[in-house]
């Protein structure tokens, strides 16, 4: 158990025993003196206890005629309401374990994700995240896929963002991060955000709405682009569509990958590199297939859960 744990368990446990003796509130005194964050984790029980209190008495047992004197009743009826303690010490640790909160999505599967903070994450298919809200940072990982997240200002918190390639920190704002084939794109849909390479962190990039920085697989410097109406085809999936505006044939696939049982499968390296303009439904992979197959003389086949875009000249495997 790290010692921010079990000072916030202290403090639960302090909130538990009152009323106090004069001789426990000197002890709690003591106590909070002893360290600066005390008094923080004792404020925060006896809120959490307050919101508790509230539900408790429905579910202690009615008084007897030989029932104990109040201060014993109140011991017995915390000792009955195991949730109720397990509630508190989850309340107020939760949100800062080691590890955070592990969550991922499912081929189309879209989840909007309300956070402790206040803020909200809108998670893509196949994507996953950790969350570890922190008493002085609000860290989030993206391990894989998009997520858009409206963040609830903390001048004290700092959200930060680690995409492997590319970190972002925020105070405050709505933007979206992706993390495709090595590369990570970070787009801003209000507001500002700072955002910087792994490899060069000395190195930030202030955006603002409507840009959005691609921090290529190579670890070259990040391309900024000011497109607003890009930034909002990008995040079409949003709205249960994927917008085209000059993708390849190969990013394409891999978006509808991961809303699909069906896989698309690119076959041909010039076939991969065509680009492709229009608006197409998430859940329908074969007729995006089958109208890519019409824009660019290819052609389809489908196997099961697979489905091939070839070349036409290129012979079967």
């Amino acid at each position: 158990m790290s010692d921010a744990h079990r000072i916030e368990r202290s403090a639960c446990e302090w909130v538990v025993r009152y009323p106090l003796t004069p001789a426990e509130e000197a002890e709690r005194n003591a106590w909070v003196a002893a360290d600066e964050r005390h008094a923080g984790a004792l404020l925060r029980a006896e809120a959490a206890w307050h919101l508790l209190g509230d539900a408790a008495p429905e579910l202690s047992a009615e008084p007897t005629a030989d029932a104990a004197p109040p201060r014993s009743r109140s011991r017995r009826w915390w000792l009955a309401l195991p949730a109720a303690a397990a509630a508190v010490a989850l309340a107020l640790i939760a949100p800062w374990q080691e590890g955070g909160d592990r969550m991922a999505t499912q081929a189309g599967e879209i989840r909007r994700v309300p956070l402790a903070d206040g803020s909200v994450t809108l998670i893509d298919g196949g994507s996953e995240l950790v969350v570890d809200l922190r008493p002085r940072e609000r860290h989030v990982t993206l391990v894989r896929g998009e997520a858009w997240f409206d963040v609830q200002r903390d001048e004290q918190r700092p959200f930060v963002l680690d995409a492997g390639r590319a970190q972002v920190q925020v105070l405050g704002t709505e933007f979206a991060v992706e993390r495709m084939g090595g590369s990570v794109r970070v787009s801003v849909t209000e507001g500002t955000v700072s955002a910087w390479s792994t490899a060069t962190p000395g190195v930030r990039q202030v955006l603002h709405v409507g840009q959005s920085a691609l921090f290529p697989a190579s670890g070259e410097a990040p391309t900024i682009i000011t497109e607003p109406d890009a930034v909002e085809r990008r995040l079409a999936w949003r709205q249960g569509t994927i917008a085209l505006s000059g993708e390849t044939l190969y990013e394409a696939a891999l978006r509808f990958n991961r809303y699909n049982r069906q896989q698309l499968v690119i076959e041909g390296a010039a076939l991969r590199r065509q680009q492709l303009v229009g608006l197409f439904r998430i859940g329908d992979p074969q007729g995006f297939a089958r109208d890519a197959a019409t824009l660019l003389d290819a052609r389809v086949e489908v196997d099961g859960d697979t489905i091939r875009l070839r070349e036409k000249d290129l012979p079967n495997p």
